[in-house]
């Protein structure tokens, strides 16, 4: 007798569906990859003279803090396409503005 009929969604299935749909959870799940994604999106090279990234969520603004005045200074050229790939990776309009210090 199979107890487990075709309507029936796996739990794993559901999760998923209500992690889609709460807009709420979405975001919060986002911002616990939001260091992750960042690493990946600007790559290894940029990656180790990055100290720190924080993410203020009321006002969008990722601040990263980075050891080398010249990567500052290209990464702040670059500020438009950081935020379009991490808001890319993450599927939702997270990131709002970056502040590079």
């Amino acid at each position: 007798m199979n107890i487990i009929k075709k309507r029936d969604k796996s739990l794993s299935e559901v999760i998923s569906q209500y992690i889609r749909e709460d807009l709420k959870v979405l975001k919060g799940m986002s911002i616990v990859r939001l260091e992750e994604i960042y690493h990946t999106v600007v790559g290894k090279t940029i990656s180790k003279y990055t100290e720190s990234i924080k993410f203020d969520s009321t006002t969008g603004k990722l601040s990263i803090f980075v050891k080398s005045a010249p990567l500052k200074a290209e990464l702040n050229l670059q500020k438009d396409k950081i935020i379009q790939h991490i808001n890319a990776e993450i599927g939702t309009e997270l990131i709002q503005s970056i502040n590079i210090r």
